[in-house]
């Protein structure tokens, strides 16, 4: 019914039913939120990835804090699982020319637009992958892992929505759905990830790695990697081309070095060598 109304009040209608399907799932009663999450996640069927950030907007607004925070992680989990069974990253997306074995971000965006001539592809689910990303990454490593850890003994009895571990579900379940080019990277060097879905994805991981020494976090780190392996592997937009590329461009800042140029003794230079990095330095995804 909504749908056969103006743009305009289409969208006003559909932003107040949202906010009131996703505040019923604050309710104390598991079968209201049963209900308010089959709701939601079947709109999320009918709407398509097209609105997903702003159902992500609401539970984000709905659901702060508390026992609120079992229940927003494992919705949004439910309307990626519902989206899944309608939707698929499109397959015949260009790539981006890279011109020379490099680092993807070093390129800049006239080497690359200006020699296919072509442009990047940004699926609706693309657009808002870095809104879902920062809702899983949080229940992971943020402020609400750690309510969640304080409150597990008490809440786990009492909300189902707390047992198991539905952020990394969800993380597998995007790696199945963006759209793998990470070729598109070349088109903003700044900010690959603008352009990238993967860069996006794998962004809050990579700097948790470098960030922490923590030997849990490195193992939680870990976790979330591989089951983002696991669905990229599956993905229908993977190229084995791009996957090369990414991989060595990931890669080549811990292992490869600079070149030390050395002087002989009659002052001149010697042919530069390469050395392995063995201290920290500026990754490229920053």
């Amino acid at each position: 019914l909504i749908k056969m109304l103006p743009p305009t009040t289409y969208e006003q209608e559909l932003t107040r039913l949202l906010m009131t399907v996703c505040g019923t799932l604050r309710n104390r009663d598991s079968n209201t939120r049963d209900a308010a999450r089959e709701v939601l996640a079947k709109m999320a069927q009918d709407l398509g990835p097209t609105y997903l950030g702003l159902i992500i907007k609401e539970l984000k607004g709905a659901l702060r804090e508390g026992y609120m925070l079992h229940i927003r992680i494992f919705t949004l989990h439910t309307v990626l699982r519902a989206l899944e069974e309608v939707y698929s990253p499109p397959v015949d997306a260009p790539s981006f020319l890279v011109p020379s074995a490099g680092l993807l971000v070093e390129f800049s965006s006239s080497s690359s637009s200006g020699s296919s001539g072509r442009q990047p592809v940004r699926p609706a689910l693309d657009a808002c992958l870095g809104d879902a990303v920062a809702l899983l990454t949080e229940d992971l490593f943020g402020e609400a892992a750690g309510a969640k850890e304080a409150e597990a003994e008490v809440k786990s009895a009492t909300i189902k929505e707390a047992k198991g571990q539905k952020a990394l579900d969800g993380l597998e379940i995007l790696s199945r759905l963006l759209l793998f080019r990470p070729t598109y990277a070349v088109a903003s060097p700044q900010d690959p990830a603008a352009l990238s879905s993967v860069h996006a994805l794998i962004k809050p991981f990579l700097f948790q790695l470098h960030d922490s020494e923590s030997p849990r976090m490195h193992g939680r780190v870990n976790e979330a990697l591989q089951r983002v392996v696991a669905g990229l592997a599956v993905n229908p937009s993977l190229k084995a081309e791009e996957v090369l590329l990414y991989v060595y461009g990931l890669v080549s800042p811990f292992v490869m070095g600079g070149e030390d140029d050395d002087e002989d003794e009659e002052g001149g230079r010697k042919k530069g060598r390469r050395r392995i990095v063995t201290t920290r330095r500026r990754m490229p995804w920053k």
